[in-house]
């Protein structure tokens, strides 16, 4: 099974909805620019993907494409961060969704 629809597959989705089907693809393009005073990149992507198989045909269709714009980087030696915010570029017909905005804070060993 595939699900397609949140922040690690076609970005720009809450993911409180996906798509799902028994095999499938997506894409992530993007790109970022370095800010050295900030040692943090921003970025722009536009990602998308589509699945199949028999519990596909059952929903709302197979087809999602999403964009996304974000900053991240590094706060301290140990300490990473990645803000951003996505809407929804296509989307099945009754597929419901709200636009994405998200944060993470992660810390290495």
């Amino acid at each position: 099974m595939i699900s397609i629809g949140n922040r690690y597959t076609v970005r720009g989705f809450d993911g409180e909805y996906t798509l799902m089907g028994e095999s499938g693809w997506y894409v992530q393009s993007e790109v970022s620019s370095y800010i050295p005073a900030l040692h943090s990149s921003a970025y722009a992507g536009i990602d998308a993907g589509a699945v199949y198989g028999p519990s596909a045909r059952m929903g709302t269709g197979r087809t999602l494409a999403g964009a996304v714009v974000g900053m991240r980087g590094d706060i301290s030696p140990g300490f990473s961060y990645d803000v951003f915010a996505g809407t929804p570029l296509y989307k099945p017909q009754g597929h419901r969704t709200g636009r994405a905005f998200g944060f993470t804070l992660s810390r290495r060993w």
